[in-house]
């Protein structure tokens, strides 16, 4: 059978179906993907998974945090980032985070420090009658429940929380523990919180 080539004369586009990777029977650990050039990944000790190997309430004070030194100052992400968002499915707003020191790029520490600080904030009234009524319900109910919580370690201080009222953390509805972050693919860098 003889054989002839022809040329179009257009381009013409050809797609297939991904083929899913065959196992090769070794029995290490699977790795993720290669991340494509330019593409941001989060420190692998941040990845939202089962267990982190640490805990951190984000409802606690930082020096509170069982924290590992070296963990803290590794780079949160890479690239290294100078600042990036967080979202989260109970936030109803985009926490922006910067870089302490310029340059440097944000470190486990700084992302974990920063986002406390955000968390901490006050909800306006306006904020709050932003949301639906069950919503703002269950903000209270968490706003309730952390100030009994920090009424068994420190009376003064659950009596400051209640007179500070409803903070950005109560958004979380009492689910502070982190569970780490994915990224979302968004033209800012950008990290989805996962609390439990």
């Amino acid at each position: 059978m003889k054989k002839t080539v022809h040329w179009a004369s257009s381009n013409e586009l050809f797609y297939t179906t991904p083929q899913s990777p065959t196992s090769s029977g070794s029995p290490g650990p699977s790795t993720p993907p290669p991340a494509l050039p330019g593409a941001l990944s989060i420190s692998e000790s941040l990845r939202f998974k089962a267990s982190l190997g640490f805990t951190i309430d984000l409802s606690l004070e930082p020096r509170e945090w069982s924290l590992d030194s070296s963990l803290s100052h590794q780079a949160a992400t890479w690239p290294p980032m100078s600042q990036i968002d967080v979202v989260g499915s109970k936030l109803p707003l985009i926490i922006h985070i910067r870089e302490p020191k310029e340059g440097m790029g944000l470190t486990v520490g700084d992302l974990l420090g920063r986002l406390y600080l955000a968390l901490q904030e006050k909800v306006s009234k306006e904020e709050m009658e932003r949301d639906r009524t069950e919503n703002r319900e269950a903000i209270q109910k968490a706003f309730e429940e952390r100030c009994a919580k920090e009424l068994e370690r420190s009376i003064p201080r659950s009596l400051k929380e209640k007179e500070a009222g409803v903070r950005r953390i109560d958004f979380l509805r009492g689910r502070s523990v982190l569970a780490g972050f994915d990224v979302v693919p968004r033209e800012v860098p950008t990290l989805r919180l996962h609390v439990r």
